[in-house]
């Protein structure tokens, strides 16, 4: 046990607690059942602790902050609303009307393990003149003893969590990060070795590598087609076959596809198109291995695939890519290259998106759903039917427009909201770079004594700052989110007003389609008769609410047409009557 004996000549009588300043209660439980069950919790957290300060004596205004529930004391500052918003407060008002934060225990603030959100916390309310405020202590940030007891708090914090996670799963983490089976879904032509129960690892299970192989090579010679390799595999009768008697159950319970329960081939497998996706790209064909938690581990077991032809599939096909970012693979084009302004916006009733293509010559937009290995084909609609009519409503809500009063101040509010989240990542990125290079002084100074375990302690602490810092230098480079993005192409728009209109022809398609897109959250096509159309356009502005058109007339279907009784019906209870109650 570490005790930190506080001084006799401590001056933190001094400090008298600011008990006339507003404060802040800051609230977090880590999870979102937490959330839900531990209401006592949140209780003491809010109008118990309220009741707490004012029997202390607080008489100014205290706000609660309970943006981050069921969010992690891990996350850094920036990636929790509330925690961001509590420091931009601190940074305008502390030390002038803000005068303390409080939060049940150091551990609702952070659970940091190397110390840079604590360190960068204690330092904003230092500079600022704010205390924080827990049940067990007042942290006044001028005094060197508060200082030393709350980074002491915030580190045992972090070590608590890390037991907690040893305790209920930190052994099998452990081991995978050593490239030993850790209970995931064991990988097609993979069984797992159990001959080592501490050490259990892949092994190439041949009646299935020999498929897995195929299905490579088979891919590549289809010039990387997936629609042809699954048009092939539906005609099989299974893709793999059930495993042999003395494969243990328990490798058949975690395989990655599910058998096919019923018929002559029960037991054999036959994986959806997105399970084949999955199969060619999953670097454990090439004996690498991903652990739940580290370093990728190569050569880990033995391979099925050759290198070279698996990254050429995974370069073609993957969408994400080793690390788990989303990528696009090199052979994807995405909603088609016919210009229809809804490409990216238009689905049917019951989900389907429609992709802008031309069927017999025709511009059209055509409904599509993968169903296992094959496409499923729905309406297919000419571009020149829904264009026009979705332009007309666009162009009425334009000429109607108003804006917004405060407009400017909005999006100057969330731009200021991202200029605060760069400023906090850009003083983390620094109290990472200085802590890491104090760390490695001590580690390089010959002048002070170390044990072998402390070498590798501080060398492990310098290693964790480095990846610390990549990542808060990859967050820094992150794009505003598409909601500040299509308020500013909204207010764009605004401003061009009433000229866009007329030069609307003019514009490059891709600008047509980038005003669209900001304002247009979906478009949904219904087919309620033969030779009609009814079409909701669901605005993204609140203002504009959802359009519903009906009896869309189609110019171009091969669908019978109506009877004249029925042009006549339509013709009497059109003025009065929805499209779904005549239907």
């Amino acid at each position: 046990m570490r005790i930190i004996k506080q001084p006799s000549n401590n001056n933190n009588h001094h400090f008298a607690f600011p008990l006339e300043a507003d404060g802040i209660i800051y609230v977090r439980q880590s999870s979102l059942a937490q959330q839900q069950n531990n209401i006592h919790s949140f209780e003491m957290q809010t109008e118990q602790f309220v009741q707490y300060f004012r029997a202390k004596g607080c008489t100014g205004n205290i706000t609660i902050i309970a943006d981050d529930e069921a969010m992690s004391g891990t996350l850094e500052i920036y990636e929790r609303p509330g925690m961001s918003r509590m420091v931009s407060l601190i940074e305008r008002e502390g030390g002038v009307r803000l005068g303390w934060i409080g939060a049940v225990h150091v551990n609702r603030l952070t659970r940091d393990p190397w110390l840079i959100t604590p360190g960068s916390l204690m330092k904003i309310c230092h500079e600022h003149n704010v205390w924080v405020a827990t049940l067990r202590m007042d942290f006044n940030f001028k005094d060197d003893y508060c200082q030393r007891v709350f980074m002491l708090e915030a580190q045992e914090s972090a070590r608590h969590l890390e037991w907690m996670k040893i305790v209920l799963g930190g052994g099998k983490k452990a081991a995978s990060a050593r490239g030993y089976y850790d209970s995931r879904p064991v990988a097609p032509g993979y069984i797992v070795d159990r001959t080592d129960l501490k050490r259990k690892k892949y092994m190439v299970y041949p009646p299935h590598a020999e498929v897995t192989l195929w299905l490579a090579r088979r891919f590549v010679e289809l010039d990387f087609s997936i629609h042809y390799l699954c048009q092939e595999i539906d005609a099989m009768p299974y893709l793999y076959p059930a495993f042999e008697d003395w494969v243990d159950k328990k490798t058949i319970s975690r395989f990655e596809l599910k058998p096919i329960e019923d018929g002559p081939y029960a037991g054999c497998y036959k994986p959806t198109r997105s399970g084949i996706e999955s199969i060619l790209t999953n670097p454990a064909n090439i004996g690498w291995w991903i652990p739940i938690e580290g370093e990728i581990v190569e050569s880990n077991h033995p391979g099925i695939l050759p290198e070279d032809i698996f990254w050429l599939i995974f370069k073609k096909i993957s969408t994400h890519d080793l690390r788990g970012n989303r990528v696009k693979p090199e052979r994807v084009t995405r909603y088609g290259k016919v210009d229809g302004l809804l490409k990216k916006r238009l689905e049917n009733e019951k989900g389907w998106p429609f992709y802008a293509m031309y069927s017999a010559g025709v511009p059209c937009y055509k409904a599509m759903q993968y169903r296992g290995l094959q496409y499923a084909h729905g309406l297919v609609v000419p571009v020149e039917d829904i264009d026009p009519v979705f332009q007309e409503r666009l162009f009425f809500h334009l000429r109607n427009w108003t804006g917004c009063d405060d407009w400017e101040e909005q999006i100057s509010l969330k731009e200021q909201a991202e200029i605060n989240r760069r400023q906090q990542i850009q003083k983390l990125i620094n109290q990472a770079r200085s802590d890491r290079e104090e760390t490695l002084d001590i580690l390089t100074d010959r002048t002070i004594p170390k044990t072998a375990q402390m070498k590798v302690d501080l060398a492990n602490k310098c290693k964790g700052l480095e990846e610390r810092i990549a990542k808060f230098e990859r967050d820094f480079e992150i794009t505003p989110g598409q909601e500040l993005a299509d308020e500013k192409i909204q207010y764009r728009i605004y401003t061009l007003l009433p000229d866009l209109l007329e030069k609307w022809e003019r514009l490059h398609f891709e600008e047509q389609l980038l005003f669209v897109n900001s304002l247009v959250h979906r478009v949904v096509v219904n087919h309620p008769a033969p030779s009609y159309l009814s079409m909701e356009i669901h605005w993204k502005r609140a203002d504009w609410g959802v359009d519903i058109t009906y009896n869309i007339r189609r110019d171009f279907t091969h669908t019978t047409n109506w009877s004249e009784e029925d042009d006549l019906l339509l013709a009497e209870l059109y003025p009065t009557t929805t499209t779904l109650e005549c239907f």
